[in-house]
């Protein structure tokens, strides 16, 4: 994903897979990906948090041209945004992948709950993965 959204020039690309993890460790000579700490869910010791990191990882296929695509967190019980990252993915050839690295710092949590990362592509949600936000156990609320 590149800079910021454009109209889009291609066809809506499928996503493959939508991954959170700790970290993501590229290799420099074949591109291979190295995820670290998969995660369905946050565990924090009070409210409000700051988790220091998290990385977003999503492979699209089928798209041709330039797509805008938009990447997003919501807070599932209010509807609130806390990360919205416009951009464009561009496929300059129609049988490849293209394996997006998205590596966040500091989000912000004001409550604990479900939490969605929701990837769209020229208007429609391509894909979606949800996750918790929880206490520590024997932490009170």
């Amino acid at each position: 994903m590149t800079g910021s959204p454009e109209k889009s020039q291609g066809s809506r690309p499928k996503c493959l897979a939508l991954i959170l993890c700790d970290l993501c460790i590229q290799d420099r000579k074949t591109k291979n990906k190295t995820l670290v700490g998969l995660f369905n869910g946050i565990v924090v010791a009070g409210i409000p948090a700051v988790f220091p990191r998290m990385t977003i990882v999503f492979t699209l296929v089928d798209g041709r041209g330039k797509v805008p695509v938009n990447v997003t967190i919501r807070d599932l019980s209010s509807d609130q945004k806390i990360f919205d990252a416009p951009g464009t993915a561009e496929f300059k050839d129609p049988l490849g992948e293209l394996d997006v690295v998205i590596e966040l710092r500091n989000v912000p949590f004001r409550r604990l709950g479900e939490y969605v990362v929701e990837v769209v592509a020229a208007g429609e949600l391509l894909g979606s993965r949800r996750f918790s936000v929880r206490l520590v156990e024997g932490q009170p609320k």
